[in-house]
């Protein structure tokens, strides 16, 4: 459920706050690294309050970082003329960003914990082995495509060069993608209801957004 839930919330903040990010986006940045550095803390020293378990819990699974990417990807290839997203596509760069700062909370944790168990690394379910390795490869593409996003940065380069580089944000929700289901598979073979909801959630969102960016391309190839 926190997942679900995470989209829903993450949608209405974009839409309430667009306004506000556009203007101090560095404030939405602070905000972001006191929330993981928070998160992580939590994280490694439980606290005996269950709301800010279930905080650091929804911190360390990713869940609000991934919402924010999901809709970092949706303001892509929905329809311009929307008028619910007309104002929030013009914070598609700093949404990026944050998501990117937000995800360090789930990051950090796991590759210590991972690192951690080097020694029975290859014990470890080969489910589990593919996703980690595909979390590597996610974190150098986040790098650049993150680094990029800033419009200082994005000023100094070459457009072309720019709008290369960006299009590894494809090949990036791609391994999201895999490096999810690889996770949940374990659980789901297991029999949980949360990760079946989970890769049936994924699987819907990485799905109509295939879907659209395909329609969105050929409609584009269509144009004179």
């Amino acid at each position: 459920m926190s997942l679900a839930l995470s989209l829903v919330a993450t949608v209405l903040l974009v839409l309430l706050s667009h306004a506000a990010l556009q203007k101090a986006p560095a404030a939405f940045y602070a905000l972001g690294i006191v929330l993981v550095a928070s998160g992580i803390y939590l994280i490694m020293n439980p606290s005996p309050s269950p709301v800010l378990r279930a905080c650091a819990s929804v911190l360390q699974k990713g869940h609000v970082a991934f919402s924010l990417f999901a809709v970092v990807m949706y303001l892509g290839v929905l329809p311009k003329s929307s008028r619910l997203w007309r104002r929030p596509i013009a914070v598609r760069a700093e949404l990026s960003i944050l998501a990117s700062i937000l995800i360090c909370a789930h990051s950090i944790p796991y590759l210590l914990n991972y690192f951690a168990m080097l020694p029975i690394f290859w014990s470890l379910k080969e489910s589990v082995i593919f996703s980690l390795v595909l979390s590597l490869f996610i974190l150098v593409l986040l790098v650049p495509l993150t680094a990029t996003s800033f419009k200082a940065v994005r000023g100094r380069m070459n457009p072309g060069t720019w709008k290369r580089l960006q299009r590894f944000a494809y090949l990036f929700y791609a391994l999201i993608y895999f490096h999810l289901i690889g996770y949940l598979l374990v659980p789901l073979q297991q029999g949980s209801l949360e990760a079946a909801v989970n890769v049936a959630i994924y699987t819907a969102l990485f799905g109509a957004y295939a879907a659209l960016r395909l329609k969105k391309a050929s409609a584009e190839r269509a144009v004179p």
